[in-house]
């Protein structure tokens, strides 16, 4: 797969994985269009942190061309996260708060503090279990997708071993048919 379409499929795997963890959010919680931009970055950076590792062995790339595919995905997804906030005071809060995310989640704990930082007061005591909730279930779906990939990709190299050499005459082909 051409680079392009890897920064496309790796972008779609965790943005969907990012939206089905935020799922997880509870219902009574309404959250503002800053809030959400916010918890979009939040848990896409989590989802993308060391997530070249992941496009190199599942893609059988080179450590270079996994980390291209990584950073053109990865600020798509920043663009995408931010997408609708227009006004100027809210573009700040959401630079300081992608600067913090930039520097990478790590962990549960890390993930549950800078979500606190989301939310307002009220929302205090159950903040932690909605976040581990959340980071969970995005987590799951990826995982589930790099598995899935991994199962594809290696199918498909599979049967390309096992496929005859291009552009063989009858002969050629035949000969290849009984010598495999």
């Amino acid at each position: 797969m051409k680079h392009d379409g890897l920064v496309r499929l790796w972008f779609g795997a965790v943005r969907a994985a990012a939206d089905e963890g935020e799922k997880e959010v509870p219902e009574d919680l309404k959250l503002s269009p800053l809030q959400k931009a916010k918890l979009h970055i939040l848990t896409r950076q989590d989802l993308s942190d060391f997530l070249w590792l992941s496009i190199r062995s599942t893609e059988d790339l080179s450590t270079e061309a996994a980390d291209r595919v990584w950073e053109d995905m990865y600020s798509d997804l920043m663009e995408d996260a931010i997408a609708g906030i227009w006004n100027e005071q809210e573009n700040l809060e959401l630079a300081r708060y992608m600067s913090l995310c930039s520097e990478g989640i790590g962990d549960t704990q890390t993930y549950c503090e800078y979500f606190r930082k989301i939310l307002p007061e009220a929302f205090a005591d159950d903040c932690d279990a909605a976040a581990k909730h959340i980071e969970k279930r995005a987590d799951k779906y990826l995982d589930d997708f790099i598995v899935k990939r991994k199962k594809l990709f290696h199918s498909e190299s599979r049967e390309s071993d096992d496929a005859p050499p291009p552009d063989l005459d009858e002969f050629e082909y035949i000969d290849w048919l009984m010598s495999h």
